[in-house]
């Protein structure tokens, strides 16, 4: 038997239309027959060639992101961070001339500290060549105030509240937390429209937590906002990669099942021990790697 990871399933689907004939007449098969193309699944590379792409290092030519690199590059650890464009639909639509990325530094299983004023996590707005740190919820609500123009329909202040709580989660990220879509609200303040927002952490590896967003609306503009919610983390990486050859099996178990509960989210851990470890452990690693990818974890 192959394993979960090497053994493709192609369905064929034979589409085959049929008319029924007269009564008393043969059955007669009309329309040509059509196969499906087969489905083929994403293949996700293993540990190794992870750690070996994130050395080369090479991406797709970036200008803003550039911009942002050169801004970083006078904070000593800002390389030990990750950084990431924040695709928000709503944010390109009120703002199409900036670009939104975030930065959080490792919190696990060791957290690194950032240089100040850098914090564990961070968002930068890059237009031009002018880069804005946003460092809190605070930041972000003034920043929206500030850039957005006038505020005159129910789809620009929905707009606003989802790009509010998409930057807020970027705030409150560990890079485990994944978030259900905002769910927003509009209701008449009688100078012109109010926004309250939610969006809740998908409950996985035990992460619970929801982020809500207030706006209030008056002459046209945004007039306040206020931001708040609380997250819960669930298992995160703490030692489970080194006690995965310990002598006791029981030992071994919890911590092999709580790599597998963490999934693709542990990859940065896990490509980091990968880099570590020896023969018998990387062994390991990659036989639990492999079961995450299979699994759709």
């Amino acid at each position: 038997m192959c394993s979960p990871v090497s053994c493709l399933a192609i369905t064929i689907v034979m589409a085959v239309s049929t008319i029924d004939a007269p009564t008393g007449g043969p059955s007669q098969q009309t329309g040509p027959t059509t196969v499906s193309q087969p489905v083929r699944p994403t293949v996700r590379p293993s540990l190794g060639e992870l750690a070996r792409q994130s050395q080369d290092g090479k991406q797709q030519v970036d200008p803003e992101r550039e911009t942002l690199q050169a801004y970083l590059s006078k904070y000593d650890n800002a390389d030990l961070a990750t950084l990431s464009r924040v695709k928000c639909d709503e944010l390109s639509a009120l703002l199409p001339k900036s670009s939104f990325f975030s930065l959080w530094f490792p919190q696990y299983p060791v957290a690194v500290e950032p240089s100040a004023p850098l914090k564990p996590t961070n968002v930068f707005v890059v237009t031009g060549e002018e880069v804005a740190h946003l460092r809190s919820a605070a930041d972000i609500g003034k920043h929206l105030q500030d850039c957005l123009g006038p505020v005159r329909d129910e789809a620009t202040v929905r707009q606003a509240a989802v790009a509010l709580l998409i930057l807020f989660q970027e705030l409150k990220q560990d890079g485990f937390f994944e978030f259900a879509r905002p769910k927003i609200t509009l209701e008449s303040n009688g100078e012109g429209m109010n926004a309250l927002g939610e969006v809740e952490v998908v409950e996985k590896r035990g992460d619970k937590g929801r982020l809500t967003v207030r706006i209030s609306c008056a002459d046209g503009r945004i007039d306040t906002v206020k931001l708040n919610g609380q997250l819960s983390p669930g298992i995160r990486p703490r030692c489970q990669a080194t006690r995965l050859l310990d002598p006791d099996p029981v030992i071994r178990e919890i911590m092999r099942r709580d790599l597998i509960v963490m999934g693709s989210r542990a990859e940065h851990y896990l490509v980091a021990q990968w880099r570590k470890a020896g023969p018998r452990l990387k062994k390991e690693l990659e036989k639990i790697w492999r079961q995450i990818v299979a699994e759709g974890r």
